[in-house]
């Protein structure tokens, strides 16, 4: 399986190689977007009413340092949402995808490995983009302590089961760029809101929604790791950490069991290559 892991990352070197022009467009607009975001957040950037931001952070009184965090999160979700859609979409019509469905590893360890590498590939690139606004904005990017990468690889792995039903609409009905895309607008604007004080329906539904306890977990750890670690040490924190983990193993099972159904339905209906 490392040999399959090995070739996912190769590949995606060489993609990067020989596209360069896709690699750096993209990461200049991401670069472009999080200075605006950041300046935004710290008070330097003027608001369309002309009024400027508190200089303290965010509307949400968030703190410059955790809006790069936020993003920093949501962007590695971001992947892990997008990546089995996109095997289902862009393989079809080149015959990848039959070569894939008839390789030694069932197609959702493809996916899984490819998800993996593409994590692995991700962050030198956040931290070189993360790097760069720092040193353009002059806020400082709190990089994860260690302890931090458990929650935040969490956080994805629920996400990825979010992937995994995309997917499964994918291997069925093929042409989901819209949903894909609407689901991404979703994550995307979970850097946007103050996910941890969500009250109401949103609080309710945020009890079952694990990004929001593991986002909230990866901001404590970083920020304040000692007190945190103590926390952690001491049980008061264990059953959210129990619940927030069980709820991302059914995330993740549940998608992944639909990804398969889709993928047996579609080798019925001979649909697996049709574009």
């Amino acid at each position: 399986m490392h040999v399959v892991l090995w070739h996912e990352l190769k590949r995606g070197l060489l993609r990067r190689a020989r596209s360069p022009v896709e690699f750096i467009t993209e990461s200049l607009a991401a670069y472009i977007f999080l200075v605006v975001a950041v300046l935004a957040a710290s008070g330097r950037m003027p608001m369309p009413s002309g009024m400027a931001m508190p200089a303290s952070g965010d509307p949400q009184g968030r703190a410059a340092s955790e809006v790069m965090l936020a993003f920093a999160c949501v962007f590695c979700c971001l992947g892990a949402v997008q990546g089995a859609s996109l095997l289902a979409t862009e393989e079809p019509g080149t015959a990848i995808l039959e070569q894939l469905a008839m390789s030694a590893f069932p197609l959702w360890v493809i996916a899984l490995l490819r998800d993996i590498a593409s994590f692995v590939s991700f962050i030198p690139s956040m931290a070189l983009i993360m790097g760069a606004v720092s040193l353009t904005t002059g806020v400082p990017f709190p990089w994860p302590a260690a302890a931090a990468l458990v929650p935040m690889a969490m956080m994805r792995l629920a996400m990825l089961g979010i992937g995994y039903a995309l997917g499964a609409v994918a291997l069925l009905v093929k042409r989901v760029g819209g949903l894909v895309n609407l689901v991404s607008m979703v994550v995307f604007a979970l850097a946007l809101v103050p996910v941890r004080q969500w009250g109401g329906v949103l609080g309710t539904l945020g009890i079952v929604f694990p990004y929001r306890w593991w986002y909230g977990l990866t901001v404590d750890l970083t920020f304040r790791g000692n007190e945190t670690a103590q926390l952690l040490a001491g049980g008061v924190a264990r059953p959210g950490m129990a619940l927030a983990s069980i709820m991302t193993l059914v995330y993740f099972f549940a998608g992944l069991l639909a990804f398969n159904a889709a993928f047996r339905a579609s080798l019925r209906r001979g649909s697996l290559s049709r574009a």
